[in-house]
Formats: structure tokens, sequence, C-alpha cells
């Protein structure tokens, strides 16, 4: 039986309909889910100048009480690794616990976009429009992620649906003090390269698909999650 309720954060460019698949097998295992809409995703208008890593904590502090939920474990998908860190660092009574799937870990101090390295955060901030980086074009992301899992139609889906990322989000450092490593990590192995460096982690679970795996893998996607949580 799952602990306690589950919050679903996917990463850049994703809101609640990425987490379609996966919300109902976990429902169906017993757990109760949550699935924010942050700030400037999805359909919500918030303008992305306004939003950063604070105003997403406050997001999922605020889908907290709405749910009357007083602690959960927070599953993070790629970006949100960093959101999810910022989140038990400066709630620690909210967090039942972590669950990374294929996330970004932070570093104490640095932002996204400078862990990125300097030639992608140019690329990146020549691409910023009206305060928020695009998701990838079709051409940049066959390039960048050549074997995703996807079908011809999650992809289509996905290119679709992905709204851009408030760059304040990437240029804010998420936490002081490193990310323990005992929490549950959900690895892609055909994400080239790597989300995150594992070394000295101690739960790595391996799904054999890309790095949008509630889209590619739903079904063991929430097997793993369940395990995680339980």
């Amino acid at each position: 039986m799952v602990d306690a309720p589950l919050v679903l954060l996917g990463g850049s460019g994703l809101g609640p309909w990425a987490w379609q698949r996966v919300t109902p097998l976990l429902e169906e295992a017993g757990a109760r889910v949550i699935v924010p809409t942050l700030s400037a995703t999805a359909d919500d208008e918030t303008p992305a100048a306004v939003v950063d890593l604070d105003v997403w904590v406050a997001d999922v502090v605020r889908a907290l009480d709405a749910a009357r939920v007083r602690t959960a474990t927070v599953v993070a998908h790629s970006f949100a690794g960093y959101l999810a860190a910022a989140l038990a660092e400066r709630h620690p009574s909210r967090v039942h616990g972590l669950i990374f799937v294929d996330a970004n870990i932070p570093a104490p101090g640095v932002p996204w976009l400078a862990a990125m390295g300097p030639q992608i955060e140019a690329v990146l901030r020549s691409s910023v429009r009206d305060d928020a980086v695009p998701f990838f074009a079709p051409d940049q992301f066959d390039a960048v992620h050549p074997d995703s899992g996807l079908s011809d139609d999650d992809r289509a889906l996905l290119l679709g649906s992905a709204t851009p990322q408030p760059l304040r989000t990437e240029e804010q450092p998420a936490v002081a003090a490193a990310p323990r490593r005992d929490s549950p990590y959900i690895r892609c192995i055909r994400t080239i390269p790597p989300a995150a460096d594992l070394d000295g982690w101690t739960r790595v679970v391996d799904l054999d698909t890309g790095h949008w795996p509630m889209l590619s893998a739903p079904g063991e996607l929430a097997e793993a999650i369940v395990e995680g949580a339980t």
C-alpha cells in the first residue's frame, strides 16, 4: 500500500496532461494522486516573467492545502527534480518522501542553466521569447532524443502540448545543500547523456525507455513509483 498521497510533477514543458496514463494506474494501486498545474504551464496564463522556483514551490504547497493533504511523496520528472528538492528543503514537513524520475538533481547554489554548461546556456538564452524557453522544435527533439521510445502519436502529443518554461526557474539556484541520495531514482536508460550523475545513489530502478516514460512506458513507470512509495 502506498504510504502517502503522491504529487506528480512533470519536467520542462509538461502539464497534468502528461500524467494521464499513469494517474489511473496509481489510483488502482491505492494511491491518492495530486497533479498540480504550475504557474505559466499548461493552460495557466500567469506571465512567465514573474515565475521562478519560489512561485512553483508555493504552487505545490497550495495544491497540498487545497487537497487537505499535510504531507505527500513528491514524484519529480526531469527539471522538476530541482523543484522537488527546493520544496523538500524549504518545507520539509510537507514532504513524506521524494521519487525522482529521470530527473535533474541540483547542486547547492547552482542554477539549472549554469549546470548545463556555457554552450547550452548560450543556445537556450538565444531562444528565449517572452521570458520563457521554448520546448524543442521537431528537428531539435529528434537530434537530442533519437531514442525517445515514443510512438509517432506520442511524439506529436508531446511536441504539440508542451509549453515554454519560464526562464527564471532555470536561473535560480534550487537548494543550499545537496539532496540526499537515498531517495528512489527511476532511471530511463535510453536518455543520453543521463539526466543525473547517480554515483553513490542507493536506490536506482532502470526502465528501458527514453526520457518521457509517462508516455512511453506508463505501466512500468507506475509500478516503479508504487514500489518506491511503499
